[in-house]
């Protein structure tokens, strides 16, 4: 079984900027100003027996609107000081989304995908060297915990830190 991540972006400066500005507010209210909040995505999973070119025609026909988005097929942090906080909803909380988008996918003739999931993704950059890696991952995701998720349905995972 194969699992890919798609992460689309709004294209329009400034779709998510107010809710991007607040989280910087908030880090900086924390202590954490060394670090930018640089942007906030949809985020999908898509889990089965299915191929690039199929997760890019399902990004392209259902998840991203051709106008104002884009998207990626599982992004990679751009170098050491970049991360991702992605938001999933936890194991057995119902994603409306992905239950959506699941017959969406075989409403297209695309009969390999097994599971979807809609999520969130965060991309953090560091803005100076910060000495202790995994003290900062356990306060970022102490944060995200406690201030942009609901801990009794969601869940983070944080990716390129460490």
């Amino acid at each position: 079984m194969r699992s890919f991540l798609i992460e689309v972006d709004p294209c329009l400066k400034g779709s998510s900027e107010g809710r991007r500005l607040k989280i910087e507010k908030l880090f900086q209210e924390l202590g954490f100003g060394k670090l930018e909040c640089v942007k906030i995505a949809a985020l999908y999973r898509l889990e089965g027996e299915l191929s690039q070119s199929e997760a890019e025609r399902i990004s392209k026909e259902i998840l991203r609107d051709s106008v104002a988005e884009s998207f990626v097929v599982d992004p990679k942090p751009q170098d050491e000081k970049t991360f991702f906080v992605d938001i999933w909803y936890k194991k057995g909380v119902t994603d409306s989304v992905g239950v959506s988008l699941l017959k969406a996918i075989k409403d297209i003739g695309i009969n390999t995908v097994t599971q979807a999931a809609h999520g969130e993704r965060i991309l953090f950059h560091q803005t100076s060297d910060l000495n202790n890696s995994e003290t900062l991952e356990k306060k970022v995701v102490q944060f995200v915990d406690q201030n942009l998720l609901n801990p009794l349905v969601q869940e983070c995972k944080l990716t390129g830190l460490c």
